[in-house]
């Protein structure tokens, strides 16, 4: 009785959308226009689950072969990780950034926010990732389930399933209609 949670939160003010006009100014700054941006930001770490993201993108390739994948973070898994980007031929598809202290800056780049987790207690960068107004596909685990309405709010997969990741990954991609409508709604 004595005891009360209190959820984790963030500024939303902080992570504010870009408008269609500006996004479009700073992907073609980045030289990304056209291209659709997979990405995750979090710990390299095997709890994180971003093998599983790796081996999806095989399949998101197939249907968009011109994707990206943005793995932003650091960690003991990264010499592991670019291993099964090698294995798996997606070197041109795949770009490592170092971990960084501005995620609002690099959230609005992204067509969709990919949380793979194998266990999670909240997921901040999902918060971060949502309040940015990008919409998100997850791990049906720990505290992601709070965060998300499954085909409301973004989607949830089961754990360690890569196929069930990569389509709902293009389920976002090829609706981008419908996607907003769900990053809007868990904005």
């Amino acid at each position: 009785k004595r005891i009360a949670l209190i959820p984790n939160g963030i500024d939303s003010a902080a992570f504010a959308p870009l408008s269609p006009k500006q996004r479009d100014i700073t992907r073609e700054e980045k030289n990304i226009t056209g291209n659709p941006v997979i990405g995750i930001i979090a710990r390299l770490s095997t709890v994180k689950g971003i093998d599983v993201l790796i081996a999806a993108m095989s399949t998101v390739l197939q249907q968009f072969p011109n994707a990206c994948l943005w793995i932003v973070g650091q960690g003991d898994q990264e010499a592991y990780l670019k291993e099964c980007v090698l294995k798996r031929d997606l070197s041109a598809h795949v770009k490592f950034l170092p971990a960084v202290n501005q995620t609002a800056a690099l959230l609005p780049l992204f067509d969709v926010f990919v949380m793979p987790s194998l266990q999670e207690g909240l997921g901040l960068s999902v918060m971060e990732a949502q309040a940015s107004g990008v919409p998100v596909v997850a791990s049906k685990v720990g505290g992601l389930v709070d965060l998300i309405e499954d085909g409301k709010t973004g989607f949830l997969v089961p754990p360690s399933q890569h196929q069930d990741l990569a389509l709902k990954i293009i389920e976002i991609l090829k609706n981008p209609a419908h996607a907003q409508t769900m990053a809007n709604a868990a904005r």
